[in-house]
């Protein structure tokens, strides 16, 4: 189950998320807090779930919903990223916070990495 809207609302104020930030998920399920983070932050946003059912789950999810959110708000959605992984084996790449850290609300795909993919592309799946 998701967090609640005023939860995750509280979570980003008290840890001063901006636009300039990557707000990191790791196990981010079906995507929903990334979601809410994106959109009402303005950061870029990447999520590392283990399931690949779940972690499609949000890339289809955030297909349908980047649209939506952009028409409501008038602005760009930031860039938002599923990686399907283990935890431990994508943060042990030295290129997954490098890269991540690269992603900016200006660019809409990541700097180059081996492990990082657009939510519109098949993800790798990380052992």
């Amino acid at each position: 189950k998701s967090l609640l809207t005023p939860f995750v609302a509280r979570l980003a104020r008290l840890q001063g998320v901006s636009p300039l930030d990557v707000y990191y998920d790791l196990g981010c399920g079906n995507g929903s807090i990334l979601f809410q983070i994106a959109y009402s932050t303005g950061a870029a946003c990447v999520g590392v779930e283990l399931c690949p059912h779940n972690a499609q789950i949000a890339r289809d999810a955030w297909d349908i919903l980047r649209p939506i959110l952009e028409t409501r708000s008038g602005r760009k959605m930031p860039p938002v990223y599923i990686i399907t992984g283990d935890i431990c084996n994508v943060i042990d790449d030295p290129q997954f916070i490098y890269s991540t850290m690269q992603t900016t609300t200006t660019t809409t795909t990541p700097i180059s990495s081996t492990i990082m993919q657009s939510t519109t592309t098949t993800p790798p799946t990380i052992n």
